[in-house]
């Protein structure tokens, strides 16, 4: 991410600096991330509370 957009707040950034999460508090869940989690190892608790919050959050937009 070069230049953050309006409305999203920085979350993560890697060890140079570099931008790797963006949210915006203006819609019910939105994440964005420059990194692959889907990678990571299933005891990584940073990947796992990840995906969590997304199958609660399309879950949730199911039920409405």
């Amino acid at each position: 991410v070069k230049a953050v957009g309006k409305g999203l707040q920085v979350v993560a950034r890697a060890k140079d600096g570099t931008v790797e999460g963006l949210e915006d508090a203006s819609y019910p869940w939105m994440v964005a991330t420059q990194f692959h989690p889907e990678m990571m190892t299933p005891n990584n608790q940073s990947a796992t509370r990840l995906f969590d919050a997304f199958i609660k959050a399309a879950q949730k937009n199911l039920e409405q």
